[in-house]
């Protein structure tokens, strides 16, 4: 997976099904905000950033790739 910053993380043993729900990015944002790289909104959909924290954030074991 690649950030907005540009590094590059192999998450492993996310199963199919949960990869295609973050895809879609189906999570809808739990909070507003601008950063650098866009705005949000709660409720905004689809959101793969709260899709990314809610599904795959500390359930899976990672490393940094680049």
């Amino acid at each position: 997976m690649r950030f907005q910053g540009g590094n590059i993380y192999s998450y492993k043993g996310v199963p199919p099904t949960i990869f295609k729900i973050f895809q879609a990015g189906a999570i809808p944002a739990k909070t507003d905000g601008e950063n650098q790289y866009g705005v949000w909104w709660r409720g905004k959909s689809p959101s793969l950033g709260a899709s990314f924290y809610e599904l795959i954030r500390n359930s899976y074991p990672y490393e940094k790739v680049a």
